[in-house]
């Protein structure tokens, strides 16, 4: 649920709702947190978004006329950030890496920014790079 005045701003895509408010979510949400609090769930999850970023960035390299940057924060686990370079659109990427398992969002509309979707399951990302 949003106010009216970010209701008029966002469209449906623009923004992911991991805990859409419902029972059932909330209990999922309370797992999920559990977990999250974990020991050693942040240090796995900081390895292995090293590890995606490592490999997002051997794509960039790779591909410099399609990729304009790559960000991910230190300590940032699965959170890596790509802006596309000028005139692409992300919409046929992120068609493309859904159809191979791997589930990206765009984080700024009408803008070349993609977003790796956080999720617990690392490894198959990393394995999809």
């Amino acid at each position: 649920m949003v106010t009216d005045a970010v209701a008029a701003c966002i469209r449906p895509g623009d923004h992911g709702t991991t805990f859409g408010g419902n029972p059932f979510v909330a209990a999922a949400a309370q797992v999920v947190f559990r977990r999250v609090a974990d020991a050693g769930f942040l240090a796995a999850s900081c390895e292995r978004g090293a590890q995606l970023a490592r490999g997002v960035r051997a794509i960039a390299a790779a591909h410099p006329a399609l990729v304009a940057e790559v960000r991910s924060p230190l300590g940032s686990g699965l959170f890596v950030g790509v802006q596309l370079a000028a005139g692409l659109q992300p919409k046929p990427l992120v068609a493309a890496a859904l159809q191979r398992g791997l589930l990206l969002i765009t984080a700024v509309p009408a803008a070349q920014h993609l977003r790796r979707r956080r999720r617990l399951w690392a490894a198959r990302a990393a394995r999809v790079l």
